[in-house]
């Protein structure tokens, strides 16, 4: 500014337009930075707000988990219900298994008794 009113003091119209021209073209480059910020957080809101939008109407991070427990609480349900089936399963066969190893030693008695009888 000191420059500014040296020139208009001495009358020298010509600095006094180069420094307006400086002072000018200053402004105008501080004037496009902040309008380029301002363009950077106008995008950066309309991110947020539509992030904000998609946790507003989306589940919570709460009832996702509470949803997600109530999955799998049904799925060991469904599992302890099928390892009970299967040890009923296990049960029987092995029962059958005990009478079919019975018979097979019934059967087995009967025809070492055979051959002692044709050995005689």
């Amino acid at each position: 500014m000191k420059i500014l009113h040296l020139h208009y003091i001495r009358g020298d119209d010509d600095g006094m337009e180069a420094v307006d021209r400086e002072f000018m073209g200053k402004l105008e480059r501080e004037r496009d930075a902040v309008a380029e910020g301002v363009k950077t957080l106008g995008k950066e809101v309309a991110e947020r707000e539509g992030r904000l939008e998609e946790l507003r109407s989306g589940p919570s991070a709460k009832e996702a988990v509470e949803k997600e427990r109530g999955v799998l609480e049904e799925d060991v349900k469904k599992f302890h219900a099928i390892i009970a089936e299967i040890s009923g399963r296990i049960a029987s066969v092995e029962k059958i298994l005990e009478e079919k190893e019975k018979e097979l030693e019934a059967k087995v008695e009967e025809n070492n008794k055979i051959c002692e009888r044709m050995k005689s």
